[in-house]
């Protein structure tokens, strides 16, 4: 990975952290967008591969602005997000230390945990996809009302003449927007509404792929159905073998992306 170095070194006094050359940290200068946005997604993802380990000391706001070639009211927005999210204590005078997120972080640190582009983070991500969605039909078939149903008969009628990758993700997105307001549970459409850009990103890997659309296909008719019908238990079971058919091609599929 190209990009400035860090070189951190802990010497006396105890806990505290001098910039040397003895500890390198990777960081790459700021790409087009959002600088603030950037900023704390380098940082999420330092801290969530424990580069940044618990109880460590950060560099400076005045260094993280130097290394990452952009202003420190930049790098200031970025810091006070990521204490909103748990995973960074700034302290006054002291210094900004990082929080062990498997303990402190929260909700709002979900969405930026599942874009970290780490491949042993995968499995995990789609053990949490497989608890949440087969919930999520389960309790659609359960409390679905007409007008979901006519949604979801619309998605179906629409996803049969897409047969491209980008046009069929915008259809399986709204396929499972609408398994989400059918549970009548707003926190089921605020986790879908989370990750929609996520989901963007994912199905834009796994659609690329030979037979996938025609498959997906399929499970949305069994899918819907089942919910017509109100069976729960089908529901459920038909979304388990949906994740269980898509989620090693995703993988695979992801893999090849990350360096």
């Amino acid at each position: 990975m190209k990009g400035a170095l860090w070189h951190l070194t802990n010497i006396h006094p105890p806990g505290k952290v001098y910039w040397s050359d003895q500890y390198t940290v990777m960081f790459k200068p700021i790409e087009v967008r959002r600088v603030s946005d950037e900023v704390a997604h380098q940082l999420r993802s330092l801290i969530f591969t424990h580069e940044f380990a618990p109880g460590q000391q950060l560099p400076p706001e005045r260094h993280l602005a130097d290394r990452l070639a952009c202003h420190r009211s930049s790098v200031r927005e970025a810091l006070k997000r990521l204490e909103s999210e748990g995973l960074v204590d700034i302290r006054r005078g002291d210094g900004i230390y990082v929080r062990d997120f498997m303990k402190e972080a929260n909700l709002a640190a979900l969405e930026a945990f599942l874009f970290t582009p780490q491949n042993d983070l995968l499995p995990a991500v789609q053990e949490f996809r497989i608890l949440i969605q087969k919930e999520m039909a389960r309790l659609a078939a359960l409390r679905r009302t007409t007008t979901d149903l006519a949604e979801l008969d619309s998605a179906l009628a629409t996803g049969l003449a897409a047969d491209d990758p980008h046009a069929f993700r915008a259809i399986d997105w709204r396929f499972h927007q609408t398994l989400a307001r059918a549970t009548q549970n707003v926190l089921f459409t605020l986790c879908m509404n989370s990750v929609r850009e996520l989901h963007e990103r994912w199905g834009a890997a796994y659609f690329a792929v030979a037979g996938t659309i025609s498959t997906t296909r399929r499970f949305h008719r069994l899918l819907a159905r089942a919910v017509r019908r109100r069976d729960e238990h089908r529901a459920a079971a038909l979304m388990g073998k949906l994740l269980d058919v898509s989620n090693p091609i995703l993988i695979e599929s992801l893999q090849r992306e990350v360096p």
